[in-house]
């Protein structure tokens, strides 16, 4: 095997990872400002403090989690974008939110492919459309939203962030009569707000919304996939949205569209929503220094008292190296374009 072969597969093979760790010396009992672009106790929050300790012992450094919520992430992730490729700053972006937000005419959002060095990759992002547990909402064979008024009323945390674009497309493609209540912080706050009653529905990640579901609080409506996220008994019947059979090509039915017109564009829209939570770093880091942090992370996220607490915390993995997670991204940039006439024809 080639020494290129060796680090490519460095998370198995001492070798690479000896040699990592030697090209990381230069951030040994340094402290490593990682920023988390929500409020604390939501979803990214949650991955950053089981990351902490296992990324602290592998790099031998310190790691200061900082939340930043504002402007549907975007401060966050702005200020990771803005500081010195040194190492010395990592943290999470809603890479699906960015992809999603780039659709936007808005100046300053960032590029997901070109102003960050991709790190890692934590999980896929499935989410849900949920309704608190009392509400009469539901969709049928069709595809048509049913026991709601109309508008039915979306909570998102901000206009122009990640869920608010996710909800603009899906509704637009499945003719739903919905309107926006923006202002939420990061998911804990809408979850909350969405049991207290202040809107009707809200689009959540799947591994965000498990708790509020088993406590009984709030109940899915639509998987926003193209297949079934699991086998958890609160998704026995609920529909997905995307797929040969799914909501968008069953509405596009019923309604006289073109079923594979309307499918194609939703499956293109799932598969942006499901780039992932994703490690980065401002971009620009030095390739020795770049190949060196997502190997360590590589290490963390395959780490056994990792993977024993995210199963603890019911926080779902699909850990990916950082140079597959950038194909990946780049691949669903591509696929920008086709969504954006629908943006553009519902503002």
């Amino acid at each position: 095997m080639s020494a290129a072969g060796l680090l490519c597969t460095g998370a198995a093979l001492v070798p690479a990872g000896a040699a990592a760790a030697e090209d990381c010396s230069a951030l040994a009992g340094e402290t490593i400002r990682w920023v988390v672009p929500y409020s604390a106790g939501g979803g990214y929050d949650t991955y950053s403090r089981l990351i902490e300790p296992v990324l602290e012992r592998h790099l031998g450094a310190e790691i200061a989690i900082v939340n930043m919520p504002g402007a549907g992430g975007m401060v966050g992730v702005k200020s990771i974008r803005a500081e010195e490729p040194d190492g010395k700053t990592l943290g999470f972006i809603n890479a699906s939110g960015l992809l999603v937000a780039q659709l936007s005419d808005q100046d300053g959002v960032p590029s997901v492919t070109e102003d960050f060095s991709v790190l890692a990759r934590v999980t896929r992002d499935q989410n849900v459309w949920v309704v608190n547990s009392e509400s009469d909402i539901r969709v049928d064979k069709t595809g048509a939203f049913l026991g709601g008024s109309e508008p039915l009323l979306f909570g998102v945390t901000g206009v122009g962030s990640g869920d608010w674009f996710t909800i603009t497309i899906a509704k637009t493609l499945l003719k739903l009569n919905a309107e926006f209540l923006a202002g939420y912080d990061g998911s804990k706050e809408a979850v909350l707000g969405l049991v207290r009653g202040e809107f009707d529905i809200m689009d959540v990640s799947w591994g965000s919304a498990i708790a509020p579901i088993e406590n009984g609080e709030l109940k899915p409506v639509l998987q926003v996939t193209s297949a079934p996220i699991s086998g958890h008994p609160a998704l026995e019947g609920v529909p997905v949205i995307g797929g040969p059979d799914g909501a968008a090509r069953r509405r596009a039915v019923a309604t006289g569209d073109d079923p594979e017109s309307t499918g194609g564009l939703m499956d293109a829209l799932v598969e942006i929503l499901e780039a992932g939570r994703t490690v980065v770093a401002p971009a620009g880091l030095p390739e020795v220094l770049r190949a060196c942090l997502e190997d360590r992370l590589d290490l963390a996220l395959n780490d056994p008292e990792f993977l024993a607490a995210a199963e603890k915390a019911r926080r779902p993995l699909d850990v990916g190296r950082g140079q597959d997670a950038a194909e990946r991204l780049a691949a669903a940039e591509a696929l920008l374009p086709d969504l954006r006439a629908l943006i553009e024809g519902a503002e």
